[in-house]
């Protein structure tokens, strides 16, 4: 069993067909961002961030491992790393096959528009555990006075240290074959 600590990355491969921002154990450290939302005047909304994830195979299909909707939804309205948790259920997996957690974001609960797309590699593993995952949303305010009113803008950001945008206790495993028990069927005849 690997648990793994996985980076929201900047840059980007082609994995199992999909060409998504990398989701690695290690960042890059060049700086990426999203902007989530913006509104006129300086104003205080809060912001809800939240992931789905989906198998990728090698064939380019796709089972999400979701239900349809966000889930480890954080939030805030100010500059901040905020977090949340999810578990993913057991999921069997071929060695081919690639994890997708696409990062949704906006003003309300689950947040429904889809913000960047981040890829494994293919994992080289046969199961996705039910480990708790912990991720992490580097939530960016800014406000400008002008134009008057001025705007306030909201981004996600990621791919340094400080802007440590990840997922803790991300945790895969090729279990061990079981016991095979082999029985021989003597004829009694033979006796």
């Amino acid at each position: 069993m690997v648990s793994e600590t996985r980076y929201f990355r900047s840059d980007t491969w082609t994995v199992n067909g999909l060409l998504a921002n990398k989701l690695q154990t290690a960042r890059s450290g060049v700086a990426g961002e999203v902007l989530i939302s913006i509104y006129d005047d300086n104003v205080n909304v809060p912001q809800y961030l939240g992931i789905r994830a989906t198998v990728r195979h090698s064939d380019n299909s796709e089972d999400e491992i979701t239900s349809g909707t966000a889930v480890a939804i954080a939030s805030g309205d100010a500059t901040a790393l905020i977090n949340a948790t999810w578990t993913p259920p057991q999921t069997d997996l071929v060695a081919t096959d690639a994890i997708i957690v696409s990062v949704y974001g906006n003003d309300a609960t689950p947040p429904t528009i889809g913000l960047k797309t981040f890829i494994t590699e293919q994992l080289g593993d046969t199961r996705l555990d039910a480990s708790q995952w912990t991720v992490y949303y580097y939530l960016r305010r800014t406000y400008t006075s002008r134009p008057s009113p001025g705007l306030t803008r909201y981004f996600f950001d990621f791919d340094t240290v400080t802007y440590d945008s990840k997922i803790t206790n991300f945790t895969h495993s090729t279990p061990a074959a079981g016991g095979v028990q082999l029985f021989t069927l003597i004829n009694h005849e033979d006796y």
